[in-house]
């Protein structure tokens, strides 16, 4: 047994943690790529940013995998980071699997700092009641929901305008700062705590088809206007639009069912 994984009973999980993480390569994301667990993203001109889970090969495709890697993935125009942080159990069930990534919430890349509102479930691996699952544990714990509940449905399908009034809504204390309407440090009104009920409503609208569609338009716009709006040579390491779409592109594909091939009718050579 590797030393990296934990010892004793929870080798018996449907995932073997590690210690710490294990760093892997971007491009893991596509010649590794076994299946997607889910996808989300922050969309905001400012910060454009997705974050995941997926499952990745020990070794790049086509070669046999013969460990399955449960990976962590943050992405953005000027920073990304892949790391496994397990290894399936192989006789270990879909469901189990789920379960486990639920239990184990703070290992999987998500701070609770940013509210996302694109949303993708894995189709390969683990399929949508696994991703959603997870989607409603990660949004427990999120800062700031009930406030962009609030503008999800103000600007249904809108998120320009919606990202406008978030961003006039982020401008208020300044505003008020410089006019001298700001209250006293302390007084400054905290998010309320969301509840079960604003997490389904949440999660129901940032399933919409027709709300994806146009989320996904906004992220890629905005990342693609955050690259173009940096100075050239700031960042060493950019992730342009044409490869994240790349990388999405691998990450969230649905495979279709393999066609049946029609059988070949035999001729009874004796009927002639």
């Amino acid at each position: 047994m590797s030393s990296d994984v934990k010892p004793g009973s929870e080798v018996q999980h449907a995932v073997h943690w590690f210690d710490k993480p294990k760093p892997m390569q971007l491009d893991a994301l596509t010649q590794n790529f076994i299946g997607l667990v889910l996808l989300t993203a922050i969309v905001n001109p400012f910060g454009p940013t997705i974050n995941g889970l997926a499952v990745l090969s020990e070794l790049p495709l086509p070669a046999p995998p013969t460990k399955l890697h449960i990976a962590k993935f943050y992405l953005n125009p000027f920073g990304h980071a892949v790391e496994s942080i397990g290894l399936l159990d192989g006789s270990s069930t879909t469901t189990q699997v789920g379960d486990e990534l639920v239990s184990n919430i703070d290992r999987l890349g998500y701070d609770g700092s940013g509210c996302f509102t694109f949303f993708h479930p894995g189709y390969l691996y683990a399929g949508s009641s696994t991703a959603v699952q997870l989607a409603r544990a990660l949004l427990l714990r999120v800062e700031g929901l009930v406030k962009e509940l609030d503008f999800l449905r103000r600007f249904p399908n809108d998120p320009w305008r919606r990202i406008s009034a978030e961003t006039d809504d982020a401008m208020q204390p300044l505003r008020d700062l410089a006019t001298g309407k700001r209250e006293p440090a302390g007084n400054e009104k905290k998010h309320d705590a969301q509840t079960s009920e604003d997490v389904e409503s949440f999660l129901e609208i940032i399933q919409r088809d027709e709300h994806n569609a146009e989320e996904w338009k906004v992220l890629f716009a905005a990342w693609k206007g955050a690259i173009e709006h940096v100075p050239p040579r700031t960042f060493s390491d950019v992730l342009t639009v044409e490869k994240i779409i790349d990388v999405y592109a691998h990450l969230v594909h649905e495979p279709r069912p393999k066609k049946a091939r029609p059988r070949k009718s035999r001729v009874n050579r004796s009927a002639a």
